[in-house]
Parts: C-alpha cells; structure tokens; sequence
C-alpha cells in the first residue's frame, strides 16, 4: 500500500504512516504554514521546495496533523479547534468543530474528537451532526469499528483506564486496567490490538500492548 506521512515540527517530530492513493508525500507545518513535500519510498526530500498549501489559522499553535484515507484532505487540529484543508488543490482552513485530537474515521467520513466538554464526541462530515460517543474521556483514537480513548472520570488523581468502545454507540468492548497518565494510544488497523505509554508509572518502560478482542467490559 502507498503511504503518506504526516509531521508536526515543534520540539519534537511526529509521525504517522496512513494509506493515500498516489505518491509518498509530507505534511508539515513550519512558521504559521502548512506545507507538502515530495519525498521517496525511502523517506528522501524530492528535490524542489515544498508547496505552500495553506496559512494555518492559528500560527502560534503546533497542531496535530492527518492525511484523510484518501489523502485529499489535511486535518489540523489544534488546542481547541478543528480544521480541515484541501491537500490536492490548496484552500483556506475550514473549521469543521472547536475541540483537539481530531482523527478521522477509517472511510474518512466522520472524525472523532476530544470535544469542548471534556469527552469525546463523532462528527458526521456531510451532515454536520455531532454525536457524544462518551463522556468524560480524552485522547480518542480511531481503527476499525473501534476507539480506544483514556477514562477521565477515575476519582484518583493521576490514574486512569484505557477503554476500547465501538465506534457505533460508545458500548465499551475492553478495558485496561488503570495506570499512571496513559499516553500515546495507538489501535491496529483492526482494532484488535491496543498499544499506549503508562507515562511516569515506571520510568524508560516503553509500552504496554492488550489484546482488546478477548475480553468484554
């Protein structure tokens, strides 16, 4: 499959490999802009400069950014809205929701997002209609039929589940035993595996993975 790969520059890169349909190309965002670039299979800068795609509508933020499964469109999250820019053509951002930690569901017609009220909530694209899928929760992620997002509403301080929800409904289909601050969700394609950080529990000790298919919450 040809991939697309999208950074954020700030103090630290970012990257995430998505399916597109033509071409190996970077997102990035650099000085209030959005840029693509060209590059090979083997992740070299084609020569020429990166094209110019879009002024970001708030240049002062370091936004997460997305390729749509089709590659036609650029997410671009920030702090507390949700923007949308044409990659193929160039266009100014449109908003599409005020929230943070967009991404798009895996047909590319709806987003789930960290919403204004502190949970989670899907965005249908064509219609515009929000739905809450759960609330008091964080850091959504979406593959499959499912979306892993951190618990918000554990009573302790600094600790916190990692649930996996279909994606229809928000009925919860696994869940993590709780840990310190969880970062850095990831989901399989499939939905099946679920992979995050337990930031600052054990210093250095890298992920922990679960197999979210085997037990029902």
């Amino acid at each position: 499959m040809v991939k697309r790969l999208v950074l954020a520059l700030a103090l630290s890169l970012v990257c995430l490999p998505v399916g597109a349909e033509t071409g190996h190309h970077l997102a990035f965002a650099k000085h209030g802009w959005l840029y693509v670039a060209q590059i090979t299979p083997s992740g070299r800068l084609v020569r020429g400069d990166p094209v110019r795609v879009a002024r970001l509508p708030r240049p002062g933020e370091t936004p997460q950014l997305s390729w749509s499964p089709d590659g036609g469109s650029i997410l671009v999250s920030g702090e507390r809205e949700v923007w949308l820019v044409d990659a193929r053509q160039g266009s100014l951002p449109r908003k599409v929701t005020d929230g943070s930690d967009a991404g798009f569901s895996p047909d590319g017609r709806r987003l789930v997002f960290a919403d204004a009220s502190g949970g989670v909530s899907v965005l249908d694209l064509a219609t515009g209609r929000v739905t809450l899928l759960r609330a008091k929760a964080q850091q959504p992620v979406w593959a499959g039929d499912r979306v892993a997002v951190v618990d918000a509403s554990s009573p302790t301080e600094f600790s916190a589940s990692v649930l996996v929800l279909e994606a229809d409904g928000g009925k919860v289909r696994f869940t993590a035993p709780a840990m310190v601050n969880p970062i850095r969700l990831v989901l399989s394609p499939d939905g099946r595996y679920l992979a995050f950080e337990p930031h600052l529990s054990r210093p250095l000790s890298g992920s922990v993975i679960f197999d979210a298919r085997r037990q029902a919450a």
